[in-house]
């Protein structure tokens, strides 16, 4: 399966997306329900500035960065970018 942040990502792609990860907010809920379900993830193309937290919720920048852990120890960085403080990914399943 496939998971995006921006739908924009797969404009020009004819596979499945599977997941929207920001959809319908990035909040704690949304964390558990993506660290629950990894093994379903097969690729991964994210943009931290796509996972918006919302300003009265305190665990959301922790659960980004939890997040992004979770992925760096359970994937392969098969591409990285950082433009200001956006960071871009595409993460590939260990085989």
């Amino acid at each position: 399966d496939i998971w995006i942040t921006n739908p924009a990502f797969a404009v020009y792609s004819d596979k499945k997306i599977a997941e929207l990860m920001y959809y319908p907010t990035f909040n704690r809920n949304k964390f558990i329900y993506l660290k629950n379900n990894l093994e379903n993830a097969e690729n991964i193309l994210i943009n931290t500035c796509d996972l918006a937290c919302e300003p009265y919720n305190k665990l959301c920048e922790n659960d980004k960065t939890g997040l992004i852990n979770l992925l760096k120890n359970n994937f392969s960085i098969i591409f990285y970018e950082k433009e200001k403080d956006c960071e871009s990914y595409i993460f590939f399943k260990y085989i």
